[in-house]
Formats: structure tokens, sequence, C-alpha cells
């Protein structure tokens, strides 16, 4: 599967523990995109190979419905974070594209 430099993707996520982990992954050869969450610091993050990283703090609990979107344009990358029935929190970089994603991982 090839996944475009340019791409938008979301995910629900529930989680039955609140605790640091990696929720989503875009790999392939030299590049990735990770989703997760630092517990200690109450934020979701998309952070790059290059440690390039994008933080939005959002306050979880177990069993809350999480809407993650993931968007990478020409000129930028943001995480979207939201609970259901709540507000939606965001948070971009500019930042050029990457390419050559070829697998995508849910944890």
């Amino acid at each position: 599967m090839a996944i475009p430099a340019q791409f938008h993707t979301v995910f629900w996520f529930v989680p039955e523990q609140v605790t640091t982990c990696v929720i989503w992954a875009a790999i392939g050869a030299g590049v990735s995109l990770l989703v997760g969450f630092d517990a200690v610091a109450g934020s979701f993050f998309l952070e790059d190979q290059l440690f390039n990283r994008i933080v939005v703090s959002y306050p979880v609990n177990v069993s809350d419905r999480i809407c993650l979107g993931v968007c990478q344009t020409a000129t930028e990358r943001r995480l979207f974070v939201g609970k259901m029935g709540g507000e939606v929190q965001s948070a971009s970089k500019a930042l050029a594209p990457t390419a050559g994603y070829s697998a995508l991982k849910l944890y």
C-alpha cells in the first residue's frame, strides 16, 4: 500500500487505561509518523522520524471516545483531537511533506 505525501486520515481511540502509548503509525523506508499520548503531560503528539513533534494538550479519561485526525499538506502537518460530544483542539507546524509510507498500524 502506498500512502501519498499529502493525505488526511481520521480514526477513533477508546483508551482502556490512561498511559503513555503509541496509538497510530505510518511507516516506510526511512520515514515514520507516530500519533501517541503522553500521560505525564496529558497531551497527544504527532512525531516524525526527525523528532519534529506537534503537541495538543487534551485531558483523557478511561473510556472516552477520542477522535484523532492527521493531515499532511504541501506546507504543514496538523494533529486534531476531539471527544465525542466535545470540543476539537488542533495544532500544526510548517513542515514539508514526507513520502514513502508503505504501511499503517493502529495499536
